[in-house]
């Protein structure tokens, strides 16, 4: 009975996504900032989970930082939890970072870890490659793995505006008996922050098989220690909000985004910065 419950719970999510379903591991926004500025992360140089989304943005992250996100239930559904972890650590050599995020209940489950690499090739121009492995498990149905390759660029006209490019699963990887695609996207952004107290960001995302997506956010400071963030999407049609707290060394991030069928969505992130380990 638990079992039927949960399976037209998921069904009734699917029928609801519609034209945007995009099967398993579909990329979502990691962590409290990009959450609450409408999934822009392309060209938004401040956070770790950022890389995920550009891997080439971990060569512009010049401190080492630890970050954890949780997610209570994806569109208030708790079978749709998330847990997420990430690591960056720069070196004279680069930038590298892994990650591994956790997707569901005992019931469906989609596992990614990952591992980046990012080099400044100068002070202006960074590139960087992420390998992720896939792991998908539906209750008797058994499990299933892959791996996909992201690679991305950035550059820096100015001080004040940084441009990124982004493509994902360039390696065309499937999963499953069946060979299912994983989504694959390119993407471009750009940040400009005309004020030091002021970011203001779009990406444009086109995955294979859909329309484009635009995303726009802006982030603001209030005071040294508090940002507000709000941001939208155009397909579909979403709304989001958020704000940060910088404490010392650690930060805490938290982003709310607005389906128009599907409801709230709550995102959280604890970032530490804990310097020379």
């Amino acid at each position: 009975m638990v079992h039927g419950a949960v399976t037209r719970r998921v069904c009734v999510l699917l029928v609801l996504i519609g034209p945007r379903l995009h099967g398993a591991f579909e990329k979502l926004p990691e962590g409290g900032r990009a959450a609450g500025m409408g999934g822009v992360a392309v060209a938004v140089a401040r956070d770790p989970w950022t890389l995920l989304a550009n891997p080439s943005l971990a060569a512009l992250l010049t401190e080492r930082s630890v970050s954890a996100a949780f997610s209570p239930g994806l569109f208030g559904i708790p079978d749709l939890r998330r847990r997420s972890f990430a690591w960056v650590e720069p070196t004279q050599i680069g930038t590298f970072a892994c990650a591994a995020t956790w997707l569901g209940s005992s019931l469906y489950r989609e596992t990614t870890a990952s591992l980046t690499y990012a080099l400044a090739v100068d002070p202006c121009f960074g590139c960087g490659i992420r390998g992720a492995l896939y792991h998908l498990r539906i209750d008797r149905y058994g499990s299933a793995a892959t791996f996909g390759i992201d690679i991305g660029l950035s550059c820096a006209v100015s001080p004040e505006l940084l441009f990124g490019a982004a493509a994902v699963n360039v390696n065309f990887p499937a999963i499953g008996s069946c060979h299912e695609r994983l989504p694959q996207e390119l993407s471009v952004g750009i940040a400009y922050q005309p004020l030091h107290e002021l970011i203001l960001a779009a990406d444009l995302v086109r995955e294979k098989g859909f329309p484009a997506e635009l995303r726009a956010g802006v982030c603001y400071s209030l005071f040294e220690c508090l940002e507000v963030r709000a941001g939208a999407t155009d397909a579909p049609e979403t709304y989001s909000a958020g704000a940060g707290l910088l404490l010392s060394s650690l930060r805490l991030d938290y982003g709310m985004t607005s389906h128009p069928d599907l409801g709230l969505s709550h995102h959280f992130a604890l970032t530490i910065f804990p310097g020379e380990l």
